[in-house]
């Protein structure tokens, strides 16, 4: 009988993406580039919202997961990808915070994912994000 593992219950995605982590926290930072690499994604990894920003400038995304709440404001990052044209990725906001706060609204590529969370559903968050 075959006991079932992590890789048996999310196959990759068909094609890799290019993605940006952003965050503080280094183990939620390392966790995710760990898994996402390990699927076969090109993965760029931010600290802070200006090391992001800068990364923003540098290069494009197909997929940019961002803290909210970390140094510099996820919201700056948000704004800014949400402010480019050029921009026709997915965004999913991360927040430790117990509810959305109903008075921030988001744009259609703006996904939220509450912390701590499954990594069955960041996976599907990101590999189920297509570009615009």
């Amino acid at each position: 009988m075959h006991t079932p593992t992590h890789s048996d219950a999310v196959a990759p995605g068909p094609r890799p993406f290019r993605i940006l982590v952003a965050d503080d926290e280094p183990n939620v930072v390392r966790l995710l580039v760990r898994i996402f690499e390990g699927r076969g994604h090109d993965v760029v990894a931010a600290c802070s919202a200006f090391e992001a920003l800068e990364a923003l400038e540098a290069s494009s995304f197909d997929v940019v997961l961002v803290d909210l709440n970390m140094p510099g404001g996820g919201l700056a990052v948000v704004s800014r990808l949400e402010a480019d044209p050029a921009f026709t990725g997915r965004i999913v906001l991360m927040t430790g915070a117990l509810a959305a706060d109903p008075t921030m609204e988001m744009g259609p590529s703006v996904s939220r994912l509450q912390k701590p969370f499954q990594m069955t559903e960041v996976i599907a968050l990101v590999e189920g994000a297509r570009p615009h």
